[in-house]
């Protein structure tokens, strides 16, 4: 996951299920499992949501562009630190 960031990380956006008790913050907004504290491995070996019902199986890849329609997580507009005026798709 370093070398996504060669230059480093400007922002992070903010997602949270409850944003007064715990968020996560996805570097340069790319939200994806690789990029959240709630995916771990179980005994097996099987990526797994600690955030979801059940700690669900993550069956797309870790680094899946998107996340998991399963996934508790909602934005909630923040963006923490400065966003490029001349990045992709930048407002």
């Amino acid at each position: 996951m370093a070398s996504d960031f060669k230059n480093g990380v400007s922002f992070y956006a903010k997602y949270a299920i409850d944003p007064d008790k715990f968020s996560i913050n996805f570097p340069e907004g790319i939200t994806r499992c690789a990029s959240c504290d709630g995916a771990y491995s179980d005994t097996l070996g099987r990526a797994r949501c600690r955030f979801s019902k059940a700690h669900s199986i993550i069956e797309q890849p870790l680094n899946y562009p998107e996340l998991p329609e399963f996934c508790p997580l909602i934005p909630t507009g923040e963006i923490i630190g400065t966003k490029p005026k001349n990045a992709r798709g930048a407002k």
